[in-house]
C-alpha cells in the first residue's frame, strides 16, 4: 500500500496535492522505494500527482523542486511506497541524497 504523509497526516496516495513554502529552508521530502530511501532537501514546491491530465512515459509522477539548491526533479509513482513530506530545520548541503536499504543493513 503506497502512502503519503505530509506533516504528520495521513493523505489519499492518488489525491494530487500541491504544496509550495516560501520561507528559506523549505520541505524535506523522504521518498520510499524497494531499493531505497530518495530524500530530496530544502523543497520549495511539491506536486504530487501533477500530470494527471497528461501522465508521461513514466505514468503518474510527483514532482520536487528546491529554488534553495536550484535543482528539482520527478519521481514515478509506480517506483514509490512511501512518501513523508515534514518541514526543513536547517540548509542541506544537498538537495538529492540516496540511502540503499540493502547497504544500510551492514553499514556498522
Amino acid at each position: 500500500m503506497q502512502t503519503l504523509t505530509i506533516f504528520g497526516q495521513s493523505f489519499d496516495f492518488n489525491n494530487e496535492v500541491e504544496l509550495t513554502v516560501k520561507d528559506e529552508l523549505g520541505l524535506d521530502i523522504v521518498i520510499e522505494t524497494s531499493d531505497c530511501f530518495e530524500h530530496r532537501n530544502n523543497c520549495t514546491e511539491f506536486h504530487h500527482i501533477f500530470n494527471k491530465k497528461e501522465p508521461s512515459v513514466f505514468g503518474l509522477e510527483s514532482a520536487f523542486e528546491s529554488d534553495i539548491h536550484a535543482d528539482g526533479g520527478t519521481k514515478a509513482l509506480d517506483k514509490i511506497m512511501s512518501i513523508t513530506v515534514t518541514k526543513a530545520i536547517f540548509v542541506h548541503k544537498e538537495h538529492r541524497l540516496f540511502d540503499y536499504k540493502k547497504y544500510s543493513a551492514n553499514r556498522f
